[in-house]
């Protein structure tokens, strides 16, 4: 069976932007909706982009 867990960890110098809350609100309303449709290459991507947008 397949590891159903997802998580974003932070390194030093990038918490302070990608905050916990902001990393769940990314994985929750952005990732995981991605690959309940069985389409994990796009949540990922899209995934990324709301943090790179967040990030500047």
């Amino acid at each position: 069976m397949p590891c159903r867990q997802i998580g974003i960890a932070t390194g030093t110098g990038t918490q302070t932007v990608l905050t916990n809350e902001i990393c769940s609100e990314v994985i929750q309303s952005v990732i995981i909706p991605e690959l309940k449709k069985g389409k994990p290459y796009q949540g990922i991507k899209k995934g990324i982009t709301q943090f790179i947008e967040k990030w500047e």
